[in-house]
């Protein structure tokens, strides 16, 4: 369950989530099982973030930093990551994405291989025209 007060701040805005979480020294947010469909997100900095099972259905993360952010189980549809930095994200479980990741920087995600909508993925990966280092994907 995610923690109410990280949870609090990040409803708030990108700019306020950063702000507390650098001041607060938050190493590995728990917003798992948040509640964030539609939230405007872009630049927040959910590195190593726990966001399992959160709905982020329509939201926005555009440039944000999911570096190592755990999305197993998360609904993602719709999801605006463009620019965002997925590096060693985990993601496990069903994968309903339907959205746009132009340019975001998709590599080393393991835990995609064998996920329901893992071909939904790879059809979006193989329409990106800009997106770095997305072949481990491909091989997956």
């Amino acid at each position: 369950m995610a923690n109410p007060e990280q949870l609090e701040y990040l409803q708030d805005t990108a700019e306020d989530w950063n702000i507390y979480r650098h001041e607060h020294a938050i190493t590995h947010p728990d917003l798992s099982g948040a509640d964030l469909p539609a939230a405007q997100l872009p630049g927040a900095d959910l590195s190593i973030a726990d966001l399992r099972a959160a709905d982020l259905t329509g939201s926005n993360l555009a440039n944000a930093n999911l570096t190592e952010a755990n999305l197993s189980g998360a609904f993602l549809l719709h999801v605006d990551l463009s620019g965002a930095n997925l590096v060693m994200t985990q993601k496990s479980g069903s994968f309903p994405f339907f959205g746009s990741i132009t340019s975001s920087t998709l590599s080393l995600i393991p835990s995609i291989t064998g996920c329901a909508g893992s071909s939904a993925f790879h059809s979006q990966i193989r329409h990106l025209s800009r997106c770095q280092n997305y072949g481990a994907l491909q091989a997956a």
